[in-house]
Protein backbone atom coordinates (compact mmCIF):
# COMPACT_ATOMS: atom_id res chain seq x y z
CA UNK A 1 0.00 0.00 0.00
CA UNK A 2 1.21 3.52 -1.03
CA UNK A 3 1.97 5.55 1.95
CA UNK A 4 -0.58 8.63 2.02
CA UNK A 5 0.58 11.91 0.41
CA UNK A 6 1.45 14.51 2.51
CA UNK A 7 -0.29 17.87 1.74
CA UNK A 8 2.25 20.90 2.07
CA UNK A 9 1.89 24.18 2.65
CA UNK A 10 4.07 26.79 0.86
CA UNK A 11 4.51 29.71 2.75
CA UNK A 12 5.14 32.89 0.75
CA UNK A 13 8.23 34.15 1.43
CA UNK A 14 11.02 32.49 3.71
CA UNK A 15 12.13 33.53 7.15
CA UNK A 16 15.12 35.74 6.59
CA UNK A 17 12.81 37.56 4.44
CA UNK A 18 10.33 37.87 6.69
CA UNK A 19 12.77 39.29 9.16
CA UNK A 20 13.99 41.83 6.86
CA UNK A 21 10.17 43.38 6.45
CA UNK A 22 9.56 42.75 10.05
CA UNK A 23 12.86 45.36 10.58
CA UNK A 24 11.83 47.73 7.74
CA UNK A 25 8.28 48.31 8.97
CA UNK A 26 9.99 48.91 12.46
CA UNK A 27 12.51 51.43 11.05
CA UNK A 28 9.94 53.13 9.73
CA UNK A 29 7.65 53.58 12.46
CA UNK A 30 10.64 54.26 14.47
CA UNK A 31 11.39 57.21 12.15
CA UNK A 32 8.22 58.44 11.97
CA UNK A 33 7.60 58.47 15.49
CA UNK A 34 10.28 61.20 15.85
CA UNK A 35 9.33 63.01 12.63
CA UNK A 36 5.88 64.23 13.95
CA UNK A 37 6.46 63.58 17.51
CA UNK A 38 6.43 67.36 19.06
CA UNK A 39 7.85 66.34 22.46
CA UNK A 40 10.38 63.71 22.22
CA UNK A 41 11.75 62.26 25.50
CA UNK A 42 15.17 63.42 24.79
CA UNK A 43 15.50 66.42 23.16
CA UNK A 44 17.55 67.66 20.03
CA UNK A 45 20.69 69.82 21.01
CA UNK A 46 21.20 71.18 17.71
CA UNK A 47 17.04 72.48 18.43
CA UNK A 48 17.82 73.67 21.85
CA UNK A 49 20.68 75.74 20.85
CA UNK A 50 18.94 77.78 18.67
CA UNK A 51 15.49 77.98 20.94
CA UNK A 52 17.90 79.66 23.61
CA UNK A 53 19.96 82.28 21.47
CA UNK A 54 16.77 83.63 19.95
CA UNK A 55 16.80 86.57 22.52
CA UNK A 56 19.01 87.67 25.69
CA UNK A 57 17.10 88.70 28.67
CA UNK A 58 17.48 92.25 30.04
CA UNK A 59 16.70 94.01 33.32
CA UNK A 60 17.06 97.52 33.37
CA UNK A 61 18.89 99.40 36.51
CA UNK A 62 16.20 101.60 37.99
CA UNK A 63 18.22 105.02 37.88
CA UNK A 64 16.35 108.68 37.51
CA UNK A 65 15.58 109.76 34.61
CA UNK A 66 18.35 112.70 35.48
CA UNK A 67 20.77 110.13 34.29
CA UNK A 68 19.95 109.17 31.09
CA UNK A 69 16.85 110.91 29.04
CA UNK A 70 17.07 114.04 31.81
CA UNK A 71 20.21 115.27 30.25
CA UNK A 72 19.40 115.81 27.03
CA UNK A 73 16.95 117.94 28.71
CA UNK A 74 19.50 120.11 30.20
CA UNK A 75 21.65 119.44 26.94
CA UNK A 76 19.23 121.41 24.64
CA UNK A 77 17.97 123.73 27.39
CA UNK A 78 21.54 125.06 27.44
CA UNK A 79 22.06 128.51 24.86
CA UNK A 80 26.37 127.83 25.75
CA UNK A 81 27.87 126.63 22.51
CA UNK A 82 30.68 123.27 23.02
CA UNK A 83 33.92 125.91 23.79
CA UNK A 84 35.69 122.69 22.20
CA UNK A 85 35.00 123.65 18.06
CA UNK A 86 34.43 126.55 16.16
CA UNK A 87 30.52 125.99 15.11
CA UNK A 88 28.51 124.02 17.74
CA UNK A 89 25.62 122.71 14.99
CA UNK A 90 23.15 122.02 18.12
CA UNK A 91 23.32 126.14 19.35
CA UNK A 92 22.63 127.27 15.96
CA UNK A 93 19.54 125.69 14.88
CA UNK A 94 18.23 123.87 17.95
CA UNK A 95 15.32 121.59 17.68
CA UNK A 96 13.24 122.95 19.96
CA UNK A 97 11.39 120.36 22.63
CA UNK A 98 7.85 119.97 23.10
CA UNK A 99 5.83 119.57 25.80
CA UNK A 100 4.54 116.05 25.30
CA UNK A 101 8.54 114.88 23.83
CA UNK A 102 9.80 112.93 26.59
CA UNK A 103 12.44 111.51 24.64
CA UNK A 104 14.41 113.85 23.29
CA UNK A 105 17.05 113.93 20.35
CA UNK A 106 20.50 112.68 20.31
CA UNK A 107 23.23 115.76 20.13
CA UNK A 108 23.94 116.31 16.67
CA UNK A 109 27.30 117.97 17.89
CA UNK A 110 29.76 115.47 15.63
CA UNK A 111 32.51 115.34 18.91
CA UNK A 112 29.14 113.62 20.88
CA UNK A 113 27.28 112.05 18.19
CA UNK A 114 29.84 109.31 17.53
CA UNK A 115 29.59 107.81 20.42
CA UNK A 116 25.56 107.81 20.87
CA UNK A 117 26.04 104.15 21.59
CA UNK A 118 24.29 104.83 24.72
CA UNK A 119 21.03 106.48 23.16
CA UNK A 120 19.87 103.75 20.50
CA UNK A 121 20.69 101.10 23.25
CA UNK A 122 18.45 102.34 25.98
CA UNK A 123 15.89 103.36 23.08
CA UNK A 124 15.45 99.99 21.84
CA UNK A 125 15.04 98.66 25.89
CA UNK A 126 12.23 101.40 26.61
CA UNK A 127 10.02 100.94 23.48
CA UNK A 128 6.97 99.29 24.06
CA UNK A 129 6.89 95.30 23.77
CA UNK A 130 4.79 95.31 21.34
CA UNK A 131 7.03 97.50 18.85
CA UNK A 132 10.07 95.28 19.72
CA UNK A 133 9.42 92.53 17.31
CA UNK A 134 12.65 92.56 15.34
CA UNK A 135 14.81 93.31 19.04
CA UNK A 136 16.97 90.74 20.16
CA UNK A 137 17.09 92.08 23.87
CA UNK A 138 13.68 91.03 25.69
CA UNK A 139 13.02 93.38 28.58
CA UNK A 140 12.36 91.85 31.71
CA UNK A 141 11.02 93.42 34.82
CA UNK A 142 12.47 91.02 37.45
CA UNK A 143 15.76 90.92 37.74
CA UNK A 144 15.52 87.48 38.71
CA UNK A 145 14.79 86.11 35.45
CA UNK A 146 17.24 88.42 33.36
CA UNK A 147 20.28 87.10 31.95
CA UNK A 148 22.20 90.61 32.27
CA UNK A 149 21.20 93.87 33.88
CA UNK A 150 21.55 97.10 31.87
CA UNK A 151 22.47 100.18 33.71
CA UNK A 152 21.09 103.02 31.50
CA UNK A 153 23.66 105.68 32.13
CA UNK A 154 24.47 108.15 29.57
CA UNK A 155 28.01 108.24 30.67
CA UNK A 156 29.36 109.25 27.62
CA UNK A 157 27.18 112.26 27.50
CA UNK A 158 27.49 113.13 30.98
CA UNK A 159 31.36 113.48 30.28
CA UNK A 160 31.04 115.76 27.27
CA UNK A 161 28.44 118.00 28.71
CA UNK A 162 31.31 118.75 31.37
CA UNK A 163 34.27 118.46 29.07
CA UNK A 164 31.89 121.37 26.81
CA UNK A 165 33.10 123.59 29.65
CA UNK A 166 36.04 123.55 29.90
CA UNK A 167 39.01 120.76 30.39
CA UNK A 168 40.30 122.57 33.64
CA UNK A 169 37.57 120.80 35.95
CA UNK A 170 36.53 117.92 34.28
CA UNK A 171 39.67 116.07 36.84
CA UNK A 172 38.80 117.66 39.57
CA UNK A 173 35.79 116.39 41.91
CA UNK A 174 34.58 119.59 43.18
CA UNK A 175 32.02 120.73 41.42
CA UNK A 176 32.05 118.53 38.84
CA UNK A 177 28.14 117.53 37.50
CA UNK A 178 29.87 114.65 35.85
CA UNK A 179 31.67 113.34 38.88
CA UNK A 180 28.60 113.93 40.81
CA UNK A 181 26.65 111.86 38.49
CA UNK A 182 29.08 109.26 38.24
CA UNK A 183 28.61 108.83 42.09
CA UNK A 184 25.21 108.72 41.36
CA UNK A 185 25.16 105.76 39.45
CA UNK A 186 27.56 103.58 41.56
CA UNK A 187 25.58 104.44 44.90
CA UNK A 188 22.51 103.19 43.45
CA UNK A 189 23.58 100.26 41.76
CA UNK A 190 26.29 98.41 43.84
CA UNK A 191 23.46 99.13 46.54
CA UNK A 192 20.97 96.69 44.64
CA UNK A 193 20.51 93.45 45.30
CA UNK A 194 21.32 92.48 41.24
CA UNK A 195 24.84 93.72 42.16
CA UNK A 196 25.39 91.98 45.33
CA UNK A 197 23.96 88.62 43.97
CA UNK A 198 26.67 88.94 41.18
CA UNK A 199 29.05 91.00 42.10
CA UNK A 200 28.52 93.16 39.09
CA UNK A 201 29.84 90.85 36.55
CA UNK A 202 26.52 90.64 35.05
CA UNK A 203 26.15 93.99 34.46
CA UNK A 204 26.64 96.07 31.25
CA UNK A 205 27.52 99.53 30.97
CA UNK A 206 28.16 102.19 27.93
CA UNK A 207 31.87 103.62 27.88
CA UNK A 208 32.53 104.58 24.84
CA UNK A 209 33.67 108.30 24.78
CA UNK A 210 37.77 108.92 24.25
CA UNK A 211 38.64 112.23 24.55
CA UNK A 212 41.03 114.93 22.58
CA UNK A 213 40.96 118.45 22.60
CA UNK A 214 41.04 119.44 18.96
CA UNK A 215 42.20 123.08 19.79
CA UNK A 216 45.67 121.87 21.36
CA UNK A 217 45.80 120.57 17.91
CA UNK A 218 45.41 123.55 15.74
CA UNK A 219 47.07 125.36 17.99
CA UNK A 220 50.31 123.45 17.99
CA UNK A 221 49.88 123.00 22.40
CA UNK A 222 50.14 119.32 22.01
CA UNK A 223 53.76 119.76 20.64
CA UNK A 224 55.38 122.12 23.32
CA UNK A 225 57.50 121.34 25.91
CA UNK A 226 54.93 121.88 28.67
CA UNK A 227 52.16 119.65 27.29
CA UNK A 228 53.60 116.26 28.19
CA UNK A 229 51.51 115.94 31.41
CA UNK A 230 48.51 117.33 29.94
CA UNK A 231 48.63 114.84 27.45
CA UNK A 232 49.26 111.90 29.24
CA UNK A 233 45.89 112.79 30.94
CA UNK A 234 44.31 114.22 28.32
CA UNK A 235 43.83 111.22 26.18
CA UNK A 236 41.64 108.57 27.93
CA UNK A 237 38.24 107.09 27.86
CA UNK A 238 36.54 109.53 29.85
CA UNK A 239 33.41 108.30 30.16
CA UNK A 240 32.81 106.99 34.36
CA UNK A 241 36.31 108.60 34.53
CA UNK A 242 36.43 109.07 38.19
CA UNK A 243 34.68 105.51 39.22
CA UNK A 244 35.83 103.20 36.19
CA UNK A 245 37.35 100.89 39.43
CA UNK A 246 34.11 101.09 40.57
CA UNK A 247 32.70 99.07 37.89
CA UNK A 248 35.44 96.97 36.56
CA UNK A 249 33.85 93.74 36.81
CA UNK A 250 30.95 94.59 34.54
CA UNK A 251 30.48 93.89 31.08
CA UNK A 252 31.64 97.00 29.54
CA UNK A 253 30.81 97.82 25.83
CA UNK A 254 33.44 100.33 24.41
CA UNK A 255 34.78 101.69 21.09
CA UNK A 256 38.12 99.98 21.26
CA UNK A 257 41.05 99.08 24.17
CA UNK A 258 43.27 101.67 22.44
CA UNK A 259 42.34 104.69 25.46
CA UNK A 260 42.55 102.04 28.24
CA UNK A 261 46.62 102.92 29.61
CA UNK A 262 48.04 104.14 32.02
CA UNK A 263 51.98 105.25 32.46
CA UNK A 264 54.19 103.47 35.04
CA UNK A 265 55.71 106.94 36.16
CA UNK A 266 58.92 104.94 37.56
CA UNK A 267 59.80 103.06 34.67
CA UNK A 268 58.86 105.28 32.04
CA UNK A 269 60.51 108.70 32.29
CA UNK A 270 57.42 110.45 30.72
CA UNK A 271 57.58 108.47 27.77
CA UNK A 272 54.69 106.54 26.03
CA UNK A 273 56.58 103.83 24.98
CA UNK A 274 56.26 102.12 27.91
CA UNK A 275 52.59 101.94 28.30
CA UNK A 276 50.55 99.31 30.11
CA UNK A 277 47.17 98.09 29.84
CA UNK A 278 44.47 98.61 33.11
CA UNK A 279 43.02 95.02 34.11
CA UNK A 280 39.76 96.80 33.60
CA UNK A 281 39.10 95.59 30.04
CA UNK A 282 39.19 92.43 27.92
CA UNK A 283 37.62 90.78 24.95
CA UNK A 284 36.68 87.92 27.68
CA UNK A 285 34.10 89.98 29.30
CA UNK A 286 34.25 93.69 27.06
CA UNK A 287 32.51 94.24 23.71
CA UNK A 288 33.93 96.17 21.03
CA UNK A 289 31.04 98.50 19.58
CA UNK A 290 31.26 100.42 16.35
CA UNK A 291 31.17 104.65 16.26
CA UNK A 292 28.35 105.99 15.06
CA UNK A 293 28.83 107.06 11.45
CA UNK A 294 28.69 110.67 10.65
CA UNK A 295 28.60 110.41 7.25
CA UNK A 296 25.59 109.07 5.01
CA UNK A 297 25.21 105.87 3.74
CA UNK A 298 25.69 105.55 0.03
CA UNK A 299 24.12 102.90 -1.73
CA UNK A 300 25.85 99.85 -3.98
CA UNK A 301 22.99 101.56 -7.02
CA UNK A 302 24.42 104.91 -6.36
CA UNK A 303 28.30 104.16 -6.33
CA UNK A 304 30.04 106.30 -9.68
CA UNK A 305 33.40 105.85 -10.88
CA UNK A 306 36.33 107.19 -8.48
CA UNK A 307 39.14 109.16 -9.85
CA UNK A 308 41.40 108.90 -6.45
CA UNK A 309 43.04 106.20 -5.43
CA UNK A 310 43.63 107.20 -1.82
CA UNK A 311 41.92 109.50 0.56
CA UNK A 312 42.67 110.46 4.03
CA UNK A 313 41.20 113.43 6.09
CA UNK A 314 41.69 114.67 9.28
CA UNK A 315 44.42 115.57 11.86
CA UNK A 316 48.55 114.85 11.04
CA UNK A 317 49.12 115.20 14.80
CA UNK A 318 48.16 112.87 17.25
CA UNK A 319 49.59 111.52 20.63
CA UNK A 320 50.42 107.30 21.37
CA UNK A 321 50.22 105.48 17.84
CA UNK A 322 49.31 108.74 16.36
CA UNK A 323 53.40 108.61 14.91
CA UNK A 324 52.74 106.90 12.90
CA UNK A 325 49.91 108.65 11.17
CA UNK A 326 52.58 111.48 11.00
CA UNK A 327 55.13 109.53 9.19
CA UNK A 328 52.43 108.08 6.12
CA UNK A 329 51.19 112.03 5.70
CA UNK A 330 54.40 112.97 5.46
CA UNK A 331 55.48 109.86 3.10
CA UNK A 332 51.77 109.97 1.11
CA UNK A 333 51.30 113.78 1.00
CA UNK A 334 52.70 114.63 -2.29
CA UNK A 335 51.88 110.63 -4.31
CA UNK A 336 49.85 111.03 -7.67
CA UNK A 337 46.54 109.93 -7.01
CA UNK A 338 46.31 110.79 -3.66
CA UNK A 339 44.47 113.23 -1.03
CA UNK A 340 45.65 113.70 2.50
CA UNK A 341 44.73 116.81 3.82
CA UNK A 342 43.30 118.41 7.75
CA UNK A 343 40.28 118.56 8.63
CA UNK A 344 37.82 118.57 11.31
CA UNK A 345 34.38 117.70 11.14
CA UNK A 346 32.02 120.38 11.33
CA UNK A 347 29.85 121.37 8.79
CA UNK A 348 32.75 121.65 6.10
CA UNK A 349 34.91 119.02 7.24
CA UNK A 350 31.63 116.81 6.20
CA UNK A 351 30.62 117.77 3.17
CA UNK A 352 34.40 117.32 2.14
CA UNK A 353 34.58 114.19 3.75
CA UNK A 354 31.85 113.30 1.79
CA UNK A 355 33.06 113.66 -1.71
CA UNK A 356 36.62 112.53 -0.60
CA UNK A 357 35.55 109.38 0.51
CA UNK A 358 32.89 108.75 -2.52
CA UNK A 359 35.38 109.73 -5.31
CA UNK A 360 38.34 107.41 -3.76
CA UNK A 361 39.16 103.91 -4.21
CA UNK A 362 40.96 103.31 -0.77
CA UNK A 363 40.10 105.62 2.65
CA UNK A 364 43.12 105.56 5.12
CA UNK A 365 42.43 104.22 8.29
CA UNK A 366 46.12 104.82 10.51
CA UNK A 367 45.99 104.98 14.06
CA UNK A 368 45.54 108.46 15.45
CA UNK A 369 44.85 108.68 19.59
CA UNK A 370 43.20 105.12 19.42
CA UNK A 371 43.57 101.99 17.16
CA UNK A 372 40.41 103.23 15.48
CA UNK A 373 38.24 105.99 14.94
CA UNK A 374 34.48 107.33 13.57
CA UNK A 375 37.00 107.35 10.12
CA UNK A 376 36.51 103.45 9.26
CA UNK A 377 32.33 103.17 9.62
CA UNK A 378 32.31 106.81 7.76
CA UNK A 379 34.25 104.81 4.96
CA UNK A 380 32.05 101.41 5.12
CA UNK A 381 28.56 103.78 4.15
CA UNK A 382 30.74 105.61 1.89
CA UNK A 383 31.86 102.43 -0.10
CA UNK A 384 35.45 103.51 0.17
CA UNK A 385 37.30 100.25 0.83
CA UNK A 386 39.21 101.06 4.43
CA UNK A 387 43.09 100.37 4.28
CA UNK A 388 43.96 99.85 7.82
CA UNK A 389 47.17 100.67 9.49
CA UNK A 390 47.02 99.85 12.92
CA UNK A 391 48.89 96.66 14.45
CA UNK A 392 46.87 96.64 17.73
CA UNK A 393 42.97 97.65 16.19
CA UNK A 394 39.85 95.67 17.79
CA UNK A 395 36.91 95.33 15.41
CA UNK A 396 33.19 95.42 16.59
CA UNK A 397 31.35 91.97 15.70
CA UNK A 398 34.89 89.68 14.93
CA UNK A 399 33.27 85.95 14.34
CA UNK A 400 29.77 87.45 12.68
CA UNK A 401 31.77 89.25 9.88
CA UNK A 402 34.72 88.62 8.50
CA UNK A 403 36.70 91.98 7.54
CA UNK A 404 38.98 90.67 5.19
CA UNK A 405 36.26 90.40 2.44
CA UNK A 406 35.94 94.30 2.64
CA UNK A 407 39.13 95.37 4.08
CA UNK A 408 42.89 95.75 3.49
CA UNK A 409 45.05 95.17 7.02
CA UNK A 410 48.54 96.57 6.32
CA UNK A 411 51.38 96.00 8.97
CA UNK A 412 52.73 99.33 10.11
CA UNK A 413 56.51 98.31 8.96
CA UNK A 414 55.63 97.75 5.46
CA UNK A 415 53.37 100.75 5.36
CA UNK A 416 55.87 102.88 6.19
CA UNK A 417 58.41 101.84 3.53
CA UNK A 418 58.35 104.27 0.52
CA UNK A 419 56.07 103.48 -2.02
CA UNK A 420 54.81 100.36 -0.69
CA UNK A 421 51.34 101.31 0.57
CA UNK A 422 50.12 102.82 -3.12
CA UNK A 423 52.16 99.93 -4.55
CA UNK A 424 50.07 97.36 -2.93
CA UNK A 425 46.75 99.27 -3.48
CA UNK A 426 47.74 99.86 -7.48
CA UNK A 427 48.52 95.84 -7.58
CA UNK A 428 44.75 95.00 -6.51
CA UNK A 429 42.75 94.58 -9.22
CA UNK A 430 39.19 96.28 -10.42
CA UNK A 431 37.66 92.95 -10.13
CA UNK A 432 39.07 92.57 -6.38
CA UNK A 433 38.06 96.22 -5.89
CA UNK A 434 34.32 95.59 -7.05
CA UNK A 435 33.93 92.36 -4.88
CA UNK A 436 35.00 94.65 -1.85
CA UNK A 437 32.59 97.10 -2.11
CA UNK A 438 29.44 94.83 -2.63
CA UNK A 439 30.68 92.56 0.51
CA UNK A 440 30.99 96.01 2.08
CA UNK A 441 27.18 97.10 1.05
CA UNK A 442 26.04 93.57 2.45
CA UNK A 443 27.62 94.95 6.13
CA UNK A 444 26.73 98.49 6.06
CA UNK A 445 23.55 98.00 7.98
CA UNK A 446 25.27 96.03 10.50
CA UNK A 447 26.91 99.14 11.57
CA UNK A 448 23.82 101.26 11.62
CA UNK A 449 22.46 102.58 15.30
CA UNK A 450 19.68 105.28 13.85
CA UNK A 451 16.11 103.56 13.62
CA UNK A 452 15.05 106.58 12.17
CA UNK A 453 12.14 107.05 15.28
CA UNK A 454 11.65 110.37 17.16
CA UNK A 455 13.92 109.69 20.31
CA UNK A 456 14.89 106.71 18.77
CA UNK A 457 11.77 104.30 20.63
CA UNK A 458 10.74 102.35 17.91
CA UNK A 459 10.82 99.27 15.90
CA UNK A 460 14.92 98.70 14.94
CA UNK A 461 16.40 97.09 12.42
CA UNK A 462 17.32 93.61 12.91
CA UNK A 463 20.33 93.36 11.21
CA UNK A 464 21.37 96.91 12.78
CA UNK A 465 24.24 97.83 15.27
CA UNK A 466 21.73 97.14 18.71
CA UNK A 467 20.97 93.65 17.86
CA UNK A 468 24.34 92.58 17.11
CA UNK A 469 25.79 94.19 20.16
CA UNK A 470 23.28 92.18 22.14
CA UNK A 471 24.24 89.15 20.29
CA UNK A 472 27.71 89.70 21.31
CA UNK A 473 26.97 90.14 24.85
CA UNK A 474 24.76 86.69 24.50
CA UNK A 475 28.54 84.90 23.67
CA UNK A 476 29.82 86.23 27.07
CA UNK A 477 26.74 84.41 28.86
CA UNK A 478 28.51 81.27 29.20
CA UNK A 479 31.71 83.19 30.79
CA UNK A 480 30.05 85.60 32.92
CA UNK A 481 27.46 82.62 34.62
CA UNK A 482 30.78 81.13 35.73
CA UNK A 483 32.16 84.22 37.04
CA UNK A 484 29.09 84.78 38.84
CA UNK A 485 29.19 81.27 40.54
CA UNK A 486 32.58 81.30 41.58
CA UNK A 487 32.07 85.11 43.14
CA UNK A 488 29.74 83.57 45.41
CA UNK A 489 31.14 80.60 46.81
CA UNK A 490 33.99 83.12 48.19
CA UNK A 491 34.41 83.36 51.68
CA UNK A 492 33.10 86.75 53.32
CA UNK A 493 36.23 89.47 53.22
CA UNK A 494 38.09 86.94 50.59
CA UNK A 495 38.57 89.28 46.86
CA UNK A 496 40.41 88.37 44.34
CA UNK A 497 42.45 90.00 42.21
CA UNK A 498 41.11 91.15 38.03
CA UNK A 499 43.28 88.80 35.68
CA UNK A 500 41.99 90.25 32.59
CA UNK A 501 45.36 90.35 30.75
CA UNK A 502 44.37 87.74 27.70
CA UNK A 503 42.55 88.67 25.03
Amino acid sequence: MPPPKTTTTTLPCSIPTLFLAFTTLSFLCFSLFFLYNKNPSFPNPQATLQTSQNSIKVYVADLPRSLNYGLLDQYWSSSIPDTRISSDPDHQIRPKPTKNQKFLDYPENPLIKQYSAEYWITGDLMTPENLKFQSFAKRVFDCNQADVVFVPFFATLSAEMELAKGKGNFRRKEGNEDYRRQKQVVDVVRNSDAWKRSGGKDHVFVLTVVEYDPIALVSGYMYSENATSYLVDLLYPVAMWHLRAEIAPAVLLVVDFGGWYKLDSKSSNGSSSDMIQHTQVSLLKDVIVPYTHLLPRLQLSENKKRSTLLYFKGAKHRHRGGIVREKLWDLLVNEPGVIIEEGFPNATGREQSIRGMRSSEFCLHPAGDTPSSCRLFDAIQSLCIPVVVSDNIELPFEGMIDYTEFTVFVAVDDALKPRWLVDRLRSISVKQRNEFRRNMAKVQPIFQYDNGHPGGIGPISPDGAVNHIWKKVLQKLPAIKEAVVRERRKPPGVSVPMRCHCT
